[in-house]
């Protein structure tokens, strides 16, 4: 394993991509790795950042790879929930982006839109993989607005679920006022 400082060019096969979030959009790769570096020898840091932008800018959260998870894990004892970075109101959020749980999301960024919707075409529903009980799905991904309308409809369900139980209640609450000669 990799516990000495001569670390060939790939980290440990146990080792752990850690996602980290709560980080400041100010910070560069050299400053995480300060910060991560205490912890352990670093393999690779890649900061998220918005394309949209010109420059592309820092989403405030990277990906960190030890050589080691001994490592990893160490960084994520120390840092998750303890620590706050300057300017930030949240401690930093790191757990491990390869979870033993994959749920098979993958991102793809394509040099031109139409290169996407062909792929949208050509591969959504094309064929179920193996160990799954349902096609594909190829879509573009949800943006920030789509999900604050997804989140607004699930509130707006539960409201009126609520509403609902809450009349119900008030119509059964109210057999009580009536006389006896109403309810036989």
């Amino acid at each position: 394993m990799n516990g000495s400082l001569d670390h060939p060019d790939q980290p440990d096969i146990d080792s752990i991509k850690m996602f980290v979030g709560q980080i400041p959009r100010s910070w560069s790769e050299k400053e995480l790795k300060e910060l991560f570096e205490q912890y352990g020898v670093v393999y690779e840091i890649n900061v998220l950042r918005d394309r949209s932008q010109n420059p592309p800018q820092s989403k405030g959260c990277c990906f960190v790879t030890f050589y080691t998870r001994k490592a990893a894990l160490e960084a994520q004892n120390a840092l998750h929930n303890m620590k706050i970075l300057p300017g930030m109101h949240h401690p930093i959020q790191m757990k491990p982006a390869d979870s033993e749980k994959n749920n098979g999301c993958a991102f793809i960024t394509f040099t031109t839109r139409s290169m996407a919707q062909n792929a949208i075409k050509t591969m959504h529903q094309s064929q179920t993989m193996e160990g799954c009980s349902s096609p594909i799905v190829v879509k573009f991904a949800d943006t920030q607005k789509d999900k604050e309308q997804k989140r607004i409809a699930q509130q707006l369900q539960q409201q009126m679920q609520q509403l609902s139980a809450a009349t119900m209640w008030g119509s059964l609450a109210g057999l009580n006022t009536l006389g006896p000669q109403y309810l036989a």
